[in-house]
């Protein structure tokens, strides 16, 4: 199967260890958590970062996991499903737009919404560095 994922959002550039349950999340203290399963891995990095603003939690963690060992596997289907969509301009399901599900249909505002709040910020950057 194609992974869409990856060609879109990049490979995780991390130590492979890091990639795939079991693994040891080390702590920013240099302690270790053994995590099993997604569950116990973020409850590892709640644990550590408790209420972190979220993008800056996003960004410590980004440096510890992959990302895709953070996410429901039924969002990463949906998320694959969409890029695809949006790579082929096609429905993700058969018929019209009125007979696509509401849940879709909420699920795609969402990850717009969200891709346009990284668009705005990858402009500000470029702006504040010249």
């Amino acid at each position: 199967m194609l992974n869409i994922w990856n060609a879109y959002f990049g490979t995780w550039k991390g130590n492979p260890k890091y990639a795939q349950f079991p693994l040891e999340y080390v702590r920013d203290d240099h302690q270790t958590v053994p995590c099993r399963n997604r569950e116990e891995l973020l409850g590892a990095i709640l644990a550590e970062y408790g209420n972190f603003e979220s993008s800056a939690l996003w960004r410590c963690v980004l440096l510890k996991v992959s990302p895709q060992l953070l996410f429901d596997p039924e969002i990463i289907a949906m998320l694959e499903r969409y890029l695809y969509c949006e790579k082929f301009a096609v429905l993700p399901y058969p018929g019209t737009y009125d007979d696509q599900p509401a849940e879709w249909i909420d699920f795609v505002q969402l990850v717009q919404v969200e891709l346009n709040k990284c668009a705005k910020c990858a402009i500000e950057r470029a702006e504040k560095n010249g």
